[in-house]
Order: C-alpha cells, then sequence, then structure tokens
C-alpha cells in the first residue's frame, strides 16, 4: 500500500504529518470511521513509516531491512493484536502481550508499534489492562487502535488517545476511483450504494461485485409482504441472517423513509398500504434495531430478527420496540 491508493486518506495523512511535524505525535491514535474505509490499511501503512529506516517525508522507502520486514510481518519492533481464530473478543492475555513487549526498548529503530483491531472488540478485562498502560505509556511506543464505532470504547481509554476521524467519500470521485478498477455502476446503483454505505468506497466495491443489491432488493419484497400481513417470520430470520444486518437496515430504512415521503406528498405508493401513523411506527422499530445492532458486539441475528419482525407486526396496531432478547 501507498498513501495515494486511497483517496479518501489524503486529509488524514496531512494530519498526520502535521504532527510529526511539530513533533506532537500521540503514544496512542484511536482510527475510525464507518466500515469500507481501509482503515485497517491506514494503521498498518502508519506503522511502516513510523518503523522505516530511510522515510521520505514521513513515508516509507519500502527498501529498508526495517520495510522488508514489515511486508514479511516478521518486524520485531510491530505487534498486531487482533481476533484470535474462532474468537469474538480480543481477550486480557493478548493485551498483557503487549506490555511485556512494550516494557522493551525498540530493537532495529527509533519506535515501536502496536496495532489493535478492531479495538471496540476488547472485553472488559483487556480494556482495564490496555488502560494501564495508557496511563503510563511507554517512550517511542504509537499504539493505534482501529474501530468502526469508538464510542464502543470505555471513555476511559478515548480520553487517553487522540482521535483521527476518517472521512467518507465523494460520489463523483468514488465513481472515478472505481473506473480505474474497471469497475463501472450504473448511476441509479451507485447512488443507492452510496446511500446505504454512507459514502464507503470498499463496502460499495464488495457490494457490487458481490451482487448485494439483488438480496437486498428481495429482502425489501419481503418485508413489503411483512407489512401487508403476509409471509412467514421464522423463513425470513432464516433467510436474513446470512445478509450483512446493518445494511439490510438501512436499505429497510431508506425504503420506509420513501414511502412516508410520498404519503405525506399525496402519492400513496403501491408498495405499502400503511398510513402515515403505522409507517412512522415502523421507521421508529427499524431505528430502534439499527441502535441495538450498532451498540452491540455480541448479538444472536435470527432473534434479533425475529424480534424486529414481531414488532413490525404488532406496530400496525401499536407502538413497540425492538426487545433486548436478542443480545447475548
Amino acid at each position: 500500500m501507498n498513501q495515494q491508493q486511497y483517496y479518501w486518506h489524503q486529509t488524514a495523512w496531512q494530519q498526520i504529518h502535521s504532527m510529526l511535524d511539530n513533533q506532537r505525535m500521540p503514544h496512542a491514535l484511536i482510527i475510525t470511521g464507518i466500515t469500507g474505509l481501509a482503515k485497517a490499511d491506514f494503521a498498518q501503512q502508519l506503522a511502516s513509516n513510523m518503523l522505516c529506516l530511510q522515510p521520505n517525508n514521513h513515508q516509507a522507502c519500502g527498501q529498508c531491512h526495517s520495510c522488508q520486514l514489515m511486508k514479511a510481518a516478521s518486524h520485531p519492533d510491530h505487534l498486531y493484536i487482533g481476533l484470535e481464530e474462532s474468537s469474538k473478543v480480543i481477550k486480557v492475555d493478548q493485551i498483557r502481550q503487549l506490555k511485556d513487549k512494550q516494557s522493551l526498548t525498540p530493537n532495529i529503530g527509533q519506535w515501536k508499534t502496536v496495532i489493535i483491531h478492531p479495538a471496540e472488540a476488547m472485553n472488559i478485562n483487556a480494556s482495564n489492562s490496555l488502560l494501564k498502560l495508557l496511563e503510563e505509556p511507554p517512550a517511542n511506543t504509537l499504539i493505534i487502535l482501529v474501530s468502526d464505532s469508538a464510542s464502543l470504547l470505555p471513555i476511559t481509554i478515548r480520553s487517553r488517545c487522540q482521535t483521527l476521524q476518517m472521512t467518507v467519500a465523494d460520489i463523483e470521485q468514488t465513481r472515478q476511483w472505481l473506473l480505474a478498477q474497471d469497475i463501472s455502476i450504473h448511476d441509479d446503483d451507485l447512488a443507492r450504494l452510496h446511500a446505504l454505505t454512507g459514502g464507503a468506497p470498499l463496502q460499495i466495491k464488495r457490494m457490487f461485485e458481490q451482487g448485494s443489491l439483488d438480496s437486498l432488493s428481495q429482502a425489501e419484497r419481503d418485508f413489503e409482504q411483512l407489512l401487508k400481513g403476509q409471509g412467514n417470520v421464522i423463513q425470513l430470520a432464516q433467510d436474513w441472517q446470512n445478509l450483512d444486518l446493518s445494511l439490510l437496515f438501512q436499505q429497510l430504512q431508506l425504503w420506509v423513509g420513501e414511502q412516508i415521503k410520498s404519503t405525506m406528498l399525496g402519492k400513496q405508493s403501491h408498495s405499502s398500504s400503511l398510513p402515515e401513523q403505522q409507517l412512522w411506527r415502523v421507521l421508529d422499530c427499524i431505528n430502534a434495531t439499527i441502535k441495538l445492532i450498532s451498540s452491540q458486539n455480541n448479538f444472536n441475528k435470527i432473534l434479533l430478527i425475529e424480534d424486529f419482525m414481531v414488532s413490525i407486526v404488532q406496530s400496525t396496531s401499536s407502538h413497540k420496540m425492538p426487545s433486548q432478547r436478542a443480545v447475548r
């Protein structure tokens, strides 16, 4: 990777270079933003830049001994902490490994680097262990936390780190970036993907290549049937569990929003015969489910979907929010 690979990283790199120029590099950095912005790639490149023995304008040369070790994933002064196989959390023993390593001086250059990704997956014991390290940070060490949702990190950790917010991409720039990779997407589909992903280019690319729009369109049709009192809730829950739930509920959110807008303008859509008040209730259920998904790392997908569908059925006659039953 190079710093020009992803155009939407430009502002973040400018911030990093300013920190280095002014010798104000923090001991811990949170890199955050929505999924699909290549935050982990940014963190890896930043670590390479910091460890390079012959950097050019704060960029790794790619040729020195340190850069070669980074390419081989064997640099003694770099540590990556992520999810272990079949685990959904980062455990305290992994952070203790970091604490043991950071007590040593650098082997090659002047810096040591650590990447923790996804940082929000740390369990409470791991978070507490990291907090102790951040309270007395080791010298010449940069700890990089990568997170889709920095708000899920304990405030005690956030307060001891500097946050670098990745910005989303402009739709026209995204179009040009995709074309440079021989990917051409119809204007309507690109607009829909851009809205669903919040403007994350890598997510747009992945969804297009996987044909996700077709799956989401089918889910939307299933949802229409559910609003009409048709469809098998259990079967739909099984079908939907294979989808990206964040994207699914964002799609439903957009669709219901369009139905409400049409109703308010007196243009009742053929897709929904629900009155405006009930559509608002449906939207409330969707928003509550989105909030539940974004606030939890570990939930039962089928239970969450079933709870949502039950709340939708009930919302046609009374206002009821999704339950917390899906949270483990």
